[in-house]
């Protein structure tokens, strides 16, 4: 215990000393959450334009869900090319075609699929795409209860639609006053920046680790009766700290200067902590790989936004298709995003992040055992 005390003291000086940290921890973080928010967060309707190849009776309320919605406007176009074209020079941010068998697919049960055209990692397409798909959803399930309520209450399928319905405007109603009153521009933005950043900031620290390394600092604790996992973990808890320090001054940047509402706070807390732990973890397994400092700095600063860039950080994995947003979950980052977006989108609870968290524990332990073999193996080879 005394060993961690004083590996946790060491790695607090150092920190102190170290005056990069205060750009990569602080300064960077700011100026890309209000550059990206400024640039492409917007409160204003984005425009979408609509081809419609159909004019049945569910692709009437599918427009006209879309028409009532506070973050869309509708432009309509006859030809895909006009469409297309206007998406590229910026004139709307996305593009649907509604098919000729819209209906039947419903009517089927099936899964209904519409043509939808968006540029990828731009916040307004983002929103487009997450609106549409919603509203194909609340008309499939309108028209699903409408049949389902026909056949068993013996009322005409018209009246049962019609009360479907009415039960989801008011919805509606309700769900985009929460919205509109609770969202901010840098809703995503705010979050997905401190992710990045604590992990960029803790993999570059690992430097400090190297150079305690190479020193043969951790050689001479550990031919006292030291365990090495007692070194990982007392470097881990000043990077630890050093994370959820971050952590705070931008959740406050976020919430204070940005309006970002991060949610229940109880489950906020729990995330900021596995999250520290786990860059933490990440930060002390690459000061065990990496041969220098300057070695420490460069995989970390690549690694960190790759792994960002996976795990959603840079754009949402929702836009990037299933089996690329499968596969962005090997990083932690995906992990962390996924509780952030339930937590201010969502409204969730800690119940509902529960699963992101054990993940995000689960690879923090997973990067202690790894990372104090290698300590072991790296000391002995010496």
């Amino acid at each position: 215990m005394r060993s961690i005390h004083a590996l946790l003291w060491v790695g607090r000086r150092r920190a102190a000393k170290d005056q990069r940290l205060a750009g990569v921890a602080i300064l960077f973080p700011v100026v890309i959450m209000l550059l990206v928010g400024v640039l492409f967060g917007s409160n204003h309707p984005a425009p979408i334009g609509v081809i419609l190849k159909s004019n049945d009776q569910i692709t009437q309320r599918l427009v006209s869900v879309l028409e009532n919605s506070n973050s869309v406007s509708l432009h309509y176009y006859t030809n895909l090319p006009q469409m297309q074209d206007d998406i590229l020079r910026g004139r709307v941010v996305a593009g649907v075609e509604i098919p000729q068998n819209f209906m039947s697919q419903v009517d089927n049960g099936k899964n209904p699929s519409i043509d939808l055209i968006a540029p990828a990692g731009q916040a307004p397409a983002i929103t487009a795409r997450a609106i549409v798909t919603a509203a194909i959803a609340v008309v499939s399930s309108e028209w699903t209860a409408a049949l389902q309520a026909s056949k068993k209450n013996h009322i005409p399928f018209s009246k049962a639609l019609a009360g479907a319905e009415k039960l989801t405007n008011s919805a509606e109603t309700l769900i985009s006053k929460k919205v509109t009153q609770s969202q901010s521009p840098f809703s995503y933005t705010a979050p997905s920046n401190l992710v990045l950043f604590v992990f960029i900031t803790l993999l570059g620290a690992s430097s400090a680790f190297v150079d305690t390394r190479r020193l043969g600092v951790f050689s001479r604790i550990l031919a006292a009766p030291v365990r090495p996992i007692s070194v990982v973990i007392g470097h881990m808890l000043g990077l630890f700290f050093l994370a959820i320090g971050q952590c705070i001054f931008l959740v406050i940047i976020g919430r204070v200067m940005l309006g970002v509402n991060f949610g229940d706070p109880i489950a906020l807390t729990v995330l900021l902590l596995v999250l520290s732990l786990c860059a933490a973890g990440a930060s002390t397994l690459l000061g065990t790989v990496a041969k220098s400092s300057e070695q420490a700095i460069a995989i970390g600063t690549v690694v960190g936004i790759s792994f960002g860039m996976l795990g959603g950080c840079m754009w949402p994995t929702s836009i990037v298709g299933p089996a690329m947003a499968e596969f962005g979950h090997i990083a932690p980052q995906a992990w962390a995003m996924d509780a952030f977006v339930k937590l201010i989108y969502n409204g969730a609870g800690i119940a509902q992040i529960l699963p992101d968290v054990l993940v995000l524990l689960g690879f923090s332990v997973l990067l202690v055992i790894i990372s104090s073999n290698r300590l072991r193996r790296v000391i002995s080879n010496k």
